[in-house]
Formats: structure tokens, sequence, C-alpha cells
């Protein structure tokens, strides 16, 4: 196992790889639902999660949370941008909870086409067994990965990548409240602090 009073792992222990998933629902003016086609069909990063509505963005990998939060700022003003300039114009819902539902047709199953039809399918699998509702709830996703040198420095360096994380996280799995908590938390509080802040540019630029 990694040992913390090891200087050198002491020298790398917050050092990795980022990457965040920010998932939100697109609305009317009036709290609504939007029922319009998710408007970056195209769109590698800014794709849509369970429901039609449920746009998610998808960061690249990045040295450092700063950088992954400039492209989640950035991703989402592009998206803000869009939705005020359609014709009915759109906003996104600044919250987990979802707004009002009228009913559990009220909300849209995401829908593909042509090589990716079977993503609809699995919606509508989930759909059936735990209900529209529950889909509708939004979230901000904090992927990390350790970096190599925190990994070769705890383990022999001619072992298979797969399997030192097996030996780093198997741990953490069976006992959740491990030494990482703190990273989470750490990196959690640096989103939430962004995200206040996009989302107030957001309402200032909106009204």
């Amino acid at each position: 196992m990694l040992h913390i009073e090891n200087e050198f792992i002491k020298k790398y222990i917050l050092d990795g790889n980022f990457g965040l998933e920010k998932e939100s629902l697109r609305i009317f003016e009036d709290g609504t639902f939007a029922h319009t086609l998710h408007p970056f069909p195209e769109d590698r990063h800014i794709v849509k999660d369970f429901c039609e509505n449920q746009t998610e963005i998808n960061t690249s990998v990045h040295a450092s949370i700063e950088e992954t939060l400039e492209e989640l700022e950035f991703h989402n003003q592009r998206i803000c941008q869009k939705l005020w300039s359609l014709p009915e114009k759109e906003y996104l819902w600044l919250f987990s909870n979802p707004p009002y539902i009228e009913n559990e047709r009220d909300i849209p199953v995401a829908v593909f086409e042509g090589r990716e039809v079977s993503k609809t399918a699995y919606r509508d699998y989930l759909s059936h067994k735990y209900g529209r509702y529950k889909m509708t709830f939004s979230g901000i996703h904090v992927n990390f990965s350790v970096s190599d040198e925190l990994l070769l420095a705890g383990f022999a360096e001619g072992q298979k990548r797969a399997g030192i994380f097996l030996q780093v996280w198997r741990p953490s799995g069976a006992a959740r409240w491990d030494t990482g908590m703190n990273l989470r938390r750490s990196l959690i509080t640096a989103v939430s602090m962004r995200m206040q802040t996009i989302f107030k540019n957001m309402l200032t630029e909106a009204f």
C-alpha cells in the first residue's frame, strides 16, 4: 500500500488526471421542461443523458482541477449562448432536483438513431425498471486518476498498470471512508465554488 509518510509519495499524492461530467436540465422561462431536440448533435463535449433535455458536459482529461474547471465553464457558456439564441429562449435548470414535472410523459427519453439506437433502447429499459422521475436528477461527477509517478512510488515498476490500480483502490472499496476522502472533498469544494460563480454570471447575463 501507499504510505503517506514516504516523502516521495507525499510529493505526488495530489497529482493525477481530472475530468468532470455536469448534467443540467433544459427548461423554458416558466420553468417547464423543454421538449426541443438536443441542440449540440455533433459535439462530443456536450451530449444528452437520460432525457432529450438533459444536457451533459464531458470535459477532456486535464492535469489540474483548475484547467478542468476552465473547460467546464467554457462549455457552460457555449450552451447558454445557444439556448438564449433559440426562437423560444431556454435555460439550464440550476439544481440537482428537477423542476415541476406534470407527469412521466413530460419527461422526454433521449432519442438516438443509426449506430447509437441501442442507447435509446437502454434508456427505455431504465424507464420501465426505475421510472422516469428518478432519471431526471442531475449532478456533477468528478473523475480522478492518480499519477504514474505515485503508482510507481508504491509498487514495482514492472507491474501492470491495471494491477496497480486494483491494489491501490481495493482497500478503499472495502472501507468506503478512506484516505482519499479529503481529496474528494477538496475537489468537490473547488467545483462547487466555481459553479456558483458560473451561475451568478449566467443569471446576470440572462436578466
